[in-house]
């Protein structure tokens, strides 16, 4: 009884039923012992053994699983965002390496001229010396509110 946990008063009580159980003490002793009446020492004693059952009954084996809370699953989105940003961050200095090492590879290397575009890869507007909302087709409209021909070509 020495090494439970609990009050003093608590491991007399436990003392005193077991002792009742194991007939090396009596009933009516016992609850002089502890200031109580029978029917009170009877349910105490009824209490207790059940309580003892219920922790004697098989369980699983191993932990019990913990409840998946908010909070769990923030910490779980947190740990997979960490190592997502790890794996990006390791990529990045992968490739930092690969432009110090073999910048070639990475970037071509640069000309001596810039490239200039051909007159064929030049938007039609801009090879034939157009603004670029006028077509060769289109007419200058000459709109005058005084005048009844509205709208005629020039």
């Amino acid at each position: 009884m020495e090494r439970l946990e609990g009050s003093q008063r608590a491991k007399l009580r436990l003392q005193v039923i077991l002792e009742t159980l194991a007939g090396t003490r009596s009933i009516p002793e016992a609850c002089e012992i502890l200031g109580i009446g029978e029917s009170m020492f009877h349910r105490l004693r009824a209490e207790v053994l059940q309580t003892a059952l219920d922790r004697l009954e098989p369980r699983p084996l191993g932990r019990p699983r913990r409840g998946i809370t908010a909070e769990t699953q923030q910490v779980d989105a947190l740990e997979q965002e960490v190592e997502e940003l790890r794996t990006e961050l390791l990529t990045s200095q992968v490739r930092e390496e690969l432009a110090q090492i073999m910048p070639a590879v990475v970037r071509p290397p640069l000309k001596k001229t810039p490239h200039r575009p051909h007159l064929t890869e030049l938007p039609s507007w801009v090879a034939l010396g157009q603004r670029r909302n006028e077509s060769l087709d289109e007419e200058k409209l000459d709109i005058s509110i005084s005048s009844n021909e509205v709208g005629k070509p020039r």
